[in-house]
């Protein structure tokens, strides 16, 4: 065994010479010159600093500089000390790394750090034993370190967990006890002597005394401390971008002295900022005209639902959760927009995220947010984030900003690829501006790796939710808590929906009202929402502390009132061809809807074959819209082309008489398509997503038809014998559902819309009794496996995801017994 080594006489010169000189990057390239540990803490301080007020929101930020408070010298002016305060939270940030300064991490390049550190530190370096993670190194020092302040439980642990767990992982109180009791790993004590002066020399730099008596009045709630472990791990990412370790920009280091410290970070600042601009990292600045005729210049007006909007948020001045139910055609998504740009100019948020059932909406919003910034004057680009495909091209690599944390974690070649990839895909969510679809917001729901930095991602963001009611049990589940925690962070919320229960709005915003009043040290509550059959068009908008406001909305003169004739057609691709092809004799559009992606190929492949059958080919135009790879490089340019024939602008244009537009798809055609068709083939569907393919329908004024589809009609396949659905329907749909749906079109040969919507979805969600006799008794059967349905998915679900956390608790449980992030689709 090695005998100890003397530690009594190694001087303070020589402590502080491996403070200052211990590496902290080395780049990928087998002979790169180090960066000093002491520099990338200053690197991370200035992008903690840059970051602040883009990232966080004025919530969690409140709740940071309340619990740091004490930690400002008495005396000081509220600037001052609020000033003195920030800077805490920066240097807390900056000591994420405090465990490279250890001879498990320093050994990992023997060779660079002989180079540098005191010849006297080499024999620590020598040995083969267990090398511990420098997070977890950090954690256990820091732990000692607030103990001896004097910080209390509920602040020492939660900065550990937020410091410690910089790399995704919030550490267990075992994990770090492990690491404790490897003390080759951690050093003797002239490297815990080392650490603290390296704690000293950080802090002097910034202008800060460590040894403030303050830490013993400090606290930290769980959301300001999510808020302190995402800040802590976006600013380390900032400062660990490799493309620019090979530029000039790059203060690059290998060793310096005290006195140079205050000058390094000035230039540190310079840098940073510098990259954050070539990224285009910078709050978004709302205009003060929020205006529906500011914001949509090329809008002829704004409807009643936009009105309704402008009146209700008038006079906001805190967070509050938006309801907005409304028919389709009545431009919910830019009542969406607005509403979020309002809320953001008049609660001081620098930025939005746009979540989308699908990728084919959500691209569709990415469109239209982009539009909404160039009206403005942002120079800010929506981000778009959803789950990629090899072969959208949306996943070109090329697209990618240079800015990336490539110089991350030598211990480990997973924790820098998770970095990569997590930095590279979350944009959306970690920049100010982002559209995409909502499992990857839900992400932020989910006991996972880098839940923290998602979390405290969206605190500063205005969060727009589009057709709501279309998420199921399992996505519904993560939601609630999701919104539970934007209500606890101050988050604005805006859900949009066409055909949201009152039952389902009750218990959503109830979820987001209980998180604020926790924020506002209120009791929970649940509050009953009233609804009148009267006034099923609606906003309803709810604060912490106040009742629920709610204001009726009319219907625009420009969204057509229509009955819809129905009529069944059977489950076989040749007559569903037949009867699309003898329809469009001459000329019109048809839209075809299946359940399942081979029902629609099926489709697609008969309607080829008599086209060509019929000599009609070359007059015609079949778009094939769903989300199969075969079709998927052509799915893109199949949408631009439906709306160039069918979008909203085209509905001017003349007819000609030959010409027919067929699109095959599966439920993108349900959602967010602002296209007009003059017939529709559908498998059946819950009423309330059969009314959405309804909407779609006849749906803009102004355009001349040929007589054979004048009037509006829809050809509902149907199985072999009455409840019996076309194969994959009872899957994807609760076989209740469609069975309470088939019951309720049998009373019926038309749908009147909009006027029928509310009371068919209210009979078939809820009130079973009024169905016909025959199919009361199958869907009373059929809906307890609903039921159980439900329950399995409500309680997989509740397994994954987190907390909700309340002063006292800390934030590692936010990754304990994590799953993987994406498991918000069932």
């Amino acid at each position: 065994m090695r005998p100890p080594e003397n530690t009594a006489f190694t001087s303070p010169i020589q402590i502080e010479k491996l403070a200052l000189t211990a590496w902290g990057k080395l780049g990928q390239k087998a002979d790169a010159e180090p960066h000093a540990l002491i520099c990338h803490a200053l690197d991370t301080y200035a992008a903690a600093e840059a970051l602040y007020e883009v990232y966080l929101g004025p919530e969690v930020r409140r709740e940071l500089e309340e619990g740091l408070a004490p930690l400002a010298e008495p005396g000081l002016g509220p600037g001052e000390a609020q000033q003195r305060v920030r800077s805490w939270i920066f240097l807390l940030c900056a000591l994420h790394d405090l465990g490279k300064l250890s001879p498990a991490f320093q050994a990992l390049r023997k060779d660079r750090a002989r180079a540098h550190i005191p010849e006297e530190f080499n024999r620590s370096l020598e040995g083969d034993w267990r090398k511990s993670r420098h997070e977890r190194v950090t954690a256990v020092h820091l732990e000692a370190w607030l103990e001896k302040r004097g910080a209390p439980w509920a602040a020492k642990t939660n900065i550990i967990d937020a410091l410690g767990g910089h790399h995704g992982w919030l550490p267990l109180p075992k994990q770090t006890s492990q690491t404790e009791v490897q003390a080759h790993s951690l050093g003797d004590e002239r490297w815990e002597r080392a650490r603290h002066l390296f704690i000293e020399l950080v802090a002097g730099a910034v202008g800060l005394a460590p040894y403030t008596e303050g830490w013993r009045e400090t606290h930290l709630s769980p959301a300001a401390a999510v808020g302190l472990a995402g800040l802590t791990m976006v600013s380390d990412w900032t400062a660990s971008d490799e493309t620019t370790l090979r530029g000039e920009s790059y203060p690059r280091r290998g060793t310096l002295s005290v006195d140079e410290l205050p000058d390094y970070l000035n230039h540190a600042r310079t840098w940073i900022r510098r990259n954050l601009g070539r990224v285009n990292w910078a709050p978004w600045e709302p205009p003060t005209d929020t205006s529906f005729g500011s914001l949509f210049p090329r809008e002829k007006g704004a409807r009643p639902l936009q009105q309704a909007v402008s009146r209700l948020l008038e006079d906001v001045s805190e967070p509050g959760i938006l309801v907005a139910q409304a028919p389709t055609g009545e431009g919910k998504t830019k009542a969406g927009l607005l509403a979020s740009t309002i809320l953001a100019a008049r609660l001081g948020r620098a930025g939005a995220y746009l979540a989308s059932p699908n990728r084919s909406l959500a691209r569709d919003v990415h469109a239209q947010a982009n539009e909404l910034l160039d009206h403005t004057g942002s120079e800010l680009r929506s981000h778009l984030l959803y789950a990629k495909d090899p072969h959208d091209p949306d996943s070109d690599p090329t697209r990618l900003e240079t800015l990336a944390p490539r110089d991350l974690c030598p211990e480990e070649q997973e924790v820098r690829k998770w970095a990569l990839r997590t930095f590279h895909v979350n944009r959306g969510i970690i920049f100010p501006f982002g559209t995409g679809t909502i499992d990857q917001l839900l992400k932020a729901a989910i006991r996972s790796k880098s839940v923290t930095m998602r979390l405290s991602a969206v605190s500063n963001k205005v969060l727009l939710l589009d057709e709501v009611h279309s998420y199921n049990a399992h996505m519904s589940a993560f939601l609630e808590v999701l919104l539970w925690w934007c209500g606890r962070m101050g988050v604005p919320v805006v859900m949009l929906s066409a055909t949201l229960t009152d039952a389902q709005r009750t218990k959503l915003v109830n979820s987001w009202r209980n998180g604020a009043r926790l924020r506002q040290g209120l009791r929970p509550e649940w509050v009953e929402i009233p609804s009148r059959a009267c006034d099923p068009w609606k906003l309803t908008w709810a604060q912490p502390g106040e009742t629920p406001r709610i204001l009726p909305v009319e219907l625009s003169e420009d969204n057509p009132r229509r009955t819809i004739e129905w009529e069944p057609v059977p489950n076989d691709p040749e007559e569903i061809a037949t009867q699309v092809l003898d329809r469009l004799g001459e000329g019109g559009c048809a839209a075809v809807i299946r359940n399942t992606k081979k029902g629609a190929r099926d489709v697609f492949e008969a309607l080829e074959k008599q086209l060509e059958a019929r000599g009609w080919k070359g007059g015609s135009t079949l778009l094939h819209l769903t989300g199969d790879r075969e079709y998927q490089l052509r799915r893109r340019e199949n949408e631009a082309t439906l709306n160039e024939l069918r979008g909203p602008e085209s509905a001017q244009r003349e007819n000609v008489g030959t010409e027919r537009v067929i699109a095959v798809g599966t439920q993108v055609l349900e959602h967010g398509v602002d296209v007009d068709f003059d017939l529709m083939v559908t498998d059946p569907a819950p009423v309330d997503h059969l009314c959405q393919r309804l909407g779609r329908l006849h749906r803009h004024q102004g355009r001349s038809r040929p007589a054979s589809v004048v009037e509006p009609r829809v050809l509902i396949i149907k199985g072999n014998t009455p409840g019996t659905f076309p194969p994959g329907s009872a899957i994807i749909y609760a076989r209740s559902l469609l069975l309470a749906t088939e019951g309720l079109l049998s009373e019926r040969s038309s749908i009147a819309l909009p006027h029928d919507l509310p009371e068919l979805v209210r009979r078939a969600y809820e009130d079973h009794s009024s169905l016909p006799a025959e199919y009361g008794r199958r869907v009373a059967s059929a809906e307890l496996e609903r039921r159980n349905r439900i329950d399995r998915e409500w309680t997989g679900a509740r397994t994954r995801r987190i907390e909700r956390l309340v002063d006292g608790d800390r934030i590692n449980q936010l990754t304990y017994d994590a799953h993987s992030s994406r498991g918000t689709r069932d």
